[in-house]
């Protein structure tokens, strides 16, 4: 389990983080979760995890489809904002829209090239 406010990662037992003193007794809600990750697994995921992955996801936007990643990297760095990485979260989503745009000025500048094979005919 980890702290929703740091990060840190806790035992199962504490009621208050021991790093920054939050409050770890927050009531769990059964059913229908307000979280779009719910039930995936990702509930006591480090948010850190969550930056980590959404900027390589940003940097591999630059070169594969930016589109799909640089989104993702975007959605990522999100999750992270509200999981209580304020800092890095705002970090993940300005380098993955960052990169999403320079992959997308990639692919402009390649579809501009000149073509020259009608010379040859």
């Amino acid at each position: 389990m980890f702290c929703p406010k740091c990060g840190a990662e806790q035992s199962g037992t504490n009621k208050f983080c021991n790093k920054c003193g939050a409050n770890l007794d927050i009531p769990r809600t059964h059913g229908r979760s307000e979280s779009s990750l719910s039930g995936l697994g990702f509930e006591d995921m480090n948010p850190k995890n969550f930056v980590y992955v959404g900027i390589v996801l940003a940097i591999i936007a630059i070169f594969f489809f930016p589109y799909i990643l640089g989104i993702i990297s975007i959605i990522l760095g999100y999750v992270a904002m509200k999981r209580g990485e304020d800092r890095l979260g705002k970090l993940t989503m300005i380098i993955g829209v960052l990169c999403t745009i320079i992959g997308l000025a990639a692919i402009y500048a390649a579809s501009l090239r000149p073509t020259y094979y009608y010379y040859y005919l």
